[in-house]
């Protein structure tokens, strides 16, 4: 199972608008070490009270006109299951597995090493399977 990393972002997201700790913590009526402990590179644990607060005194303070959204404090990264088996073109095997599957069904298509087909008079769509629940 591969281990997944939540980077949160709040640092970032407070330099990227210019906005200071001093002027968030008046905002949000909390104390500066409050906003310091906040600002750590680890995930606080926040409850939908302090992460609305946190969002709305972002927006009063940052003077843009998009809104900062939790989204934006909150990166999710996962980790690759194996990073020795990842190939160096991800597109390979899909093009792999299309030539399979039409050579299964029809001989009168033939692919060039490169995946192209040869015969120029075809038009091939390649769409992925949908699940039974669709």
């Amino acid at each position: 199972m591969a281990q997944i990393l939540i980077r949160w972002r709040l640092n970032e997201v407070m330099a990227r608008y210019g906005i200071r700790a001093k002027e968030l913590a008046a905002e949000m009526d909390i104390s500066p070490s409050a906003i310091s402990n906040l600002r750590k590179r680890s995930m606080p644990r926040l409850t939908e009270e302090t992460l609305n607060n946190l969002c709305k005194a972002l927006n009063k303070l940052s003077h843009e006109r998009t809104l900062i959204t939790p989204g934006e404090l909150i990166e999710y990264i996962p980790e690759p299951e194996n990073p020795n088996s990842k190939l160096v073109n991800d597109d390979e095997p899909q093009v792999n597995t299309a030539q399979a599957k039409l050579k299964q069904n029809s001989n009168s298509i033939d692919f060039t090493a490169s995946g192209k087909c040869q015969d120029t008079f075809f038009l091939l769509s390649i769409v992925s399977e949908l699940p039974d629940s669709a």
